[in-house]
């Protein structure tokens, strides 16, 4: 005769009703269990946390022990779903076997295996922010991933479209993951163009303040030449960040002229001296004949 499977708590999840145990449920999930030891058995989840009613129903039959299937249309939700829900340990309290580990596990493999995968699952994180990038930095990760994918000559641009309807908030926090993410100045010339892309897709909805925090994030001083001189003639961006790149554009074409200058010296003879080399003895030094 099989066990009678109580169903001691009612969870709310945005107007649905699940009855479920506590002891079930509170042993995959950290959340829950604080909720049952403090609260009745009737709680709500959702709001405050940003899950549906279709991602809980996953989330109930994991906790009860039956298979989960994990698409690239769903990974994001259940991902969200098992940070917020702190799902991070198994029912014998094994760290590999819960279902943070399994999503986290299926969508690095998932963003690794093509290009078209990293599309599907950037756009339902982006239908998912904040959280998608708060709770394990879902959004910057397929960027990050999207980036090693793009053919040569192609921008990486052409697959962000949906990175219209984001908010600034929301750009925000995945400009600075990127800058977290993204080093160097192949990472930097990267940053930049989706932070101008974003400008461009919301001209006259972002204001100079909140474009100078955002470009905040961009390294001028190791932009490549050419990103460097677009940034200095770029009007969409703030006027202080053109004005920082315009003095750092000054200062790497004066190096350029003094290396240049200083290659030249060095294959002249006893005509020149040591102290020829500097940036003083190359300005005011007397003209003399070989």
């Amino acid at each position: 005769m099989e066990p009678k499977t109580s169903s001691n708590a009612e969870i709310l999840v945005q107007g649905s009703c699940f009855f479920a145990d506590k002891e079930r449920m509170g042993s995959k999930s950290n959340y829950l269990k604080r909720l049952f030891e403090l609260e009745s058995s009737r709680i709500t989840i959702s709001p405050p946390l940003n899950i549906t009613a279709q991602t809980f129903e996953f989330i109930v039959g994991y906790c009860y022990g039956g298979s989960i299937v994990i698409t690239p249309i769903n990974v994001a939700a259940l991902r969200i779903a098992a940070e917020l829900l702190e799902m991070s340990t198994g029912e014998d309290g094994a760290k590999g076997d819960n279902l943070c580990q399994k999503t986290e596990d299926y969508f690095k493999k998932a963003i690794d295996v093509n290009r078209k995968f990293v599309v599907m699952i950037l756009q339902s994180c982006l239908s998912q922010m904040p959280e998608a990038e708060t709770t394990a930095n879902l959004v910057s990760k397929c960027i990050e991933a999207l980036a090693s994918k793009v053919d040569e000559g192609e921008s990486i641009v052409n697959y962000l479209q949906d990175i219209k309807t984001v908010s600034y908030k929301d750009f925000e926090l995945i400009a600075e993951s990127l800058y977290k993410k993204l080093t160097g100045t192949a990472g930097q010339d990267l940053l930049y163009q989706i932070i101008d892309f974003y400008f461009e897709e919301h001209s006259g909805n972002v204001t100079d303040e909140q474009k100078t925090r955002i470009c905040n994030y961009i390294d001028c001083k190791i932009l490549s030449p050419q990103l460097l001189m677009h940034a200095v003639q770029n009007q969409r961006l703030p006027i202080r960040f053109v004005i920082k790149a315009v003095h750092i554009e000054r200062l790497k074409a004066g190096g350029t002229i003094v290396s240049a200058a200083n290659n030249h010296d060095s294959e002249k003879t006893e005509c020149e001296t040591a102290d020829a080399h500097t940036l003083g003895a190359l300005l005011f030094k007397p003209l003399v004949d070989c």
